[in-house]
C-alpha cells in the first residue's frame, strides 16, 4: 500500500491579506516601541550633565554577567549618588576599586545615570528596529503579492 503525500494548498487571497496585514501591525509596533527608546533616551541625554565617578565596589553579576562595578559620584549640589554601572562600559579586566570613569546624570533625577561609554545606540534599539524593518518588509511584500495575484484577470 503506498502512502499518498498530502499537498500543501496554496493560501487563499484572504489569508495572504491577513497575514500581510499581522506582519504590517507587529513591524508598526516594533517600530513604535523603537521610536519610544531612543525618544526618551534623546531627551536624557539632552539634559544629562557630564561628571566624574569613582568605583567603590563590585557586585556579583548572575549568570555570565560578570562583577557589576558600584559607582559613586556627586551631583551639582554635592550629594553623593550611587548605581550599579553596566559591566560592558568598562574594560574589566583592568577596572579597579578607586578608578574614575566618566558618566551623564539626569540634574532633576540624579538617581538615573549611565557611563559616558554608553551613550551610543544601545543594542536594544538596534535589534527592535531590525526586527521592525524584517516584519515591515516582509509584511509589504506579502501585500504587494496579495495585490499582484487579486489583480490578474481570471482565465477561463
Amino acid at each position: 500500500m503506498t502512502q499518498r503525500k498530502a499537498k500543501a494548498l496554496p493560501p487563499t487571497r484572504r489569508q495572504t491579506l491577513l497575514i500581510a496585514v499581522l506582519f504590517l501591525l507587529v513591524g508598526c509596533i516594533l517600530s513604535y516601541f523603537a521610536w519610544e527608546v531612543w525618544s526618551v533616551r534623546q531627551v536624557f541625554l539632552s539634559r544629562a550633565v557630564r561628571a566624574q565617578a569613582t568605583v567603590i565596589a563590585f557586585k556579583k553579576g548572575g549568570g555570565d554577567t560578570p562583577q557589576i562595578p558600584v559607582v559613586r559620584y556627586f551631583d551639582r549640589l554635592g550629594n553623593a549618588h550611587t548605581f550599579d554601572s553596566d559591566p560592558s562600559s568598562q574594560n574589566r579586566a583592568n577596572t579597579r576599586i578607586g578608578d574614575t570613569i566618566a558618566i551623564r546624570y539626569d540634574p532633576d533625577d540624579p538617581t538615573r545615570a549611565i557611563p559616558e561609554r554608553n551613550v551610543g545606540i544601545p543594542l536594544k534599539e538596534i535589534v527592535i528596529t531590525a526586527f521592525a524593518a524584517g516584519f515591515l518588509f516582509f509584511g509589504g511584500l506579502t501585500l504587494a503579492n496579495a495585490v499582484k495575484v487579486s489583480s490578474r484577470p481570471a482565465s477561463a
